[in-house]
């Protein structure tokens, strides 16, 4: 029994040691606008209803990064939009563009008039992969709070534990190997 035990321990600890890397990393790869980026691909959780029934609250969108050049007319694009001194982000279809200034300064107008610069273009609703309720998993990992209770509280208690392990070892394990050695 208490090996079966000790094995499932075993595998909690490498279970969560890999959660816990996953996070830090996921947290350590946020981009400028405060969303995590990686491998060209930039991690959106839809926190309302505004692009229902596509995208629904609680959904992960996994958007492939989007050169601005090889976006037409017509395509749905996500970017980011300054809204009260903050970026959020917005789902638009493009009307014009205009890369007559070359390739690094292309500029999209989307609906609603407004003029988006190739570096707040995320990418299309043709390259992008949607987990249902993903996001609101990924959110509370990715919040303060969620990391200081799963990551940083629980490593700590486990801490601990360990250091009251070794000082019972310290000071039990020695009055045992006497009383054997008699």
């Amino acid at each position: 029994m208490k090996k079966v035990k000790k094995f499932l321990g075993t595998i909690f600890v490498i279970l969560y040691a890999i959660l816990a890397i996953t996070i830090t990393f996921l947290l350590l790869s946020y981009n400028k606008y405060g969303n995590t980026e990686v491998g060209g691909y930039t991690f959106v959780i839809v926190d309302n209803n505004d692009w229902a029934p596509q995208y629904n609250k609680g959904d992960l969108l996994l958007i492939e990064n989007t050169n601005a050049k090889n976006i037409n007319p017509g395509d749905t694009v996500f970017l980011y939009k300054v809204v009260s001194n903050q970026y959020q982000i917005q789902k638009a279809e493009v009307l014009l563009k205009d890369d007559t200034r070359g390739e690094e300064n292309v500029q999209l107008i989307v609906d609603g008039n407004y003029i988006a610069n190739a570096q707040d273009i995320i990418g299309t609703t043709n390259n992008i992969k949607v987990y249902e309720n993903l996001g609101t998993i990924l959110g509370i990992l990715e919040s303060r709070y969620g990391f200081l209770f799963l990551i940083v509280i629980v490593t700590l208690i486990a801490f601990l534990y360990e250091l009251y392990e070794l000082i019972m070892e310290i000071r039990y394990g020695a009055q045992e190997a006497a009383v054997k050695s008699k």
